[in-house]
């Protein structure tokens, strides 16, 4: 079955949080960083600095997989780059506070290819973007975004802390 994945401006926190509530109950990954509180909280925090964006990927009306990108300005302005992160904000101070084990939230049952689907998704999306930071990403988040990497021209930078 082929997967729907959808990349839209977070318009419903509430709508976007209950969907999200529902995979975290059958999700793979389920984690405190991954947990309904933790996004919740830093949703409210980085929609104050940045754009977010919601990517879900979805069979039958379910959701397999879900994230949020953070879309920051460009640094410096004009001539820096354009960044989308996976679960930050693009701002240092708010970003203090990262993610362990950055993936995203993944159902039981999802397509293990997937994650190299939403990245390229995410790729596609946002072609005004430089790079795609992704911090302490699961070895199968890095190992996606490198197999990604190889067939595209945009840049991947996975930072650790």
């Amino acid at each position: 079955m082929t997967a729907n994945i959808s990349i839209t401006p977070l318009v419903s926190e509430e709508a976007f949080l209950a969907e999200w509530a529902v995979l975290f109950s059958r999700a793979e990954n389920a984690s405190f960083y991954l947990s309904p509180a933790w996004i919740d909280a830093w949703i409210k925090t980085a929609a104050s600095v940045t754009d977010l964006y919601t990517v879900v990927a979805g069979e039958n009306g379910r959701p397999q997989m879900m994230g949020v990108i953070g879309m920051g300005k460009r640094m410096p302005p004009l001539f820096g780059l354009q960044e989308v992160r996976l679960h930050e904000s693009g701002e240092a101070n708010l970003d203090d506070i990262y993610i362990e084990y950055n993936d995203f939230l993944t159902a039981a049952d999802a397509d293990p290819c997937l994650r190299q689907k939403m990245i390229a998704a995410i790729a596609d999306y946002f072609t005004e973007a430089d790079e795609i930071v992704v911090r302490n990403a699961t070895q199968s988040l890095a190992d996606a975004a490198n197999e990604h990497a190889h067939m595209s021209t945009l840049e991947f930078s996975q930072l650790s802390r």
